[in-house]
């Protein structure tokens, strides 16, 4: 009997896109609130963007 085995991760564990097509890895991206404004991690919005929008309110 085959067994059938779906590997998936969120954003948080940076997987390159290379490895992700290699192995099909499903990729589900964390949602970001930032000013009101929902963002999916990897997606509409990237890690610089987020530290810069940190940066600015400190």
């Amino acid at each position: 009997m085959e067994r059938k085995i779906i590997l998936s991760a969120d954003s948080t564990c940076d997987l390159g896109g290379e490895l992700q097509k290699q192995h099909h890895v499903h990729f589900y991206p964390f949602h970001i609130i930032l000013e009101g404004k929902d963002y999916q991690d990897n997606v509409d919005i990237y890690p610089e963007q987020i530290y810069q929008a940190w940066r600015e309110r400190r």
